[in-house]
């Protein structure tokens, strides 16, 4: 089972997401990676993943927004 998850500890934070993906890294994760894709509750699909693309330019700002924001 595989949870998300985020944690801010001091000036530290840790993400189990990537917010700083673009739909052409996801494709070479994939590529390079996609056996690591395992069917689970938790895990998308490689055809989901690559289908989902609205949700690139939203990632983006957040990424942004985050490395922008001083803790």
């Amino acid at each position: 089972m595989c949870k998300p998850a985020a944690f801010i500890l001091d000036k530290a934070v840790g993400l189990q997401f990537h917010l700083e993906s673009s739909r052409k890294s996801i494709i070479r994760l994939i590529k390079n990676c996609g056996d690591e894709l395992i069917e689970e509750k938790y895990i998308q699909s490689p055809e989901d993943i690559c289908t989902q693309t609205d949700r690139f330019p939203e990632m983006n700002r957040l990424t942004t927004m985050f490395l922008l924001k001083s803790f």
